[in-house]
């Protein structure tokens, strides 16, 4: 909890809280088990990769919309110096 005040970013109780790390964790333990106990495990592996993919998409989308007017400039800066 003290990197969440000296970092002082919003919604970090949301990117470090305790709720979402503990709550993966137990998924993924229950995943675990139902796989070991030989309980559907193609419905599981699918799922898994269905669940990974969706978030990392989701991230992927996240960072190029954010980073859209960065790259921007660093395009404009580009071409201004090319130009004879």
């Amino acid at each position: 909890m003290v990197l969440n005040d000296s970092v002082a970013l919003p919604g970090g109780m949301i990117i470090m809280g305790f709720g979402t790390a503990e709550y993966a964790i137990q998924i993924f333990a229950l995943f675990v088990a139902l796989e070991q106990l030989d309980i559907g495990t193609q419905l599981l592996t699918a799922l898994f990769v269905i669940v990974f993919g969706a978030v990392f998409l989701a991230l992927a989308i996240a960072f190029g919309l954010g980073g859209r007017d960065w790259a921007a400039k660093i395009i404009s800066k580009f071409d201004k110096s090319n130009k004879p």
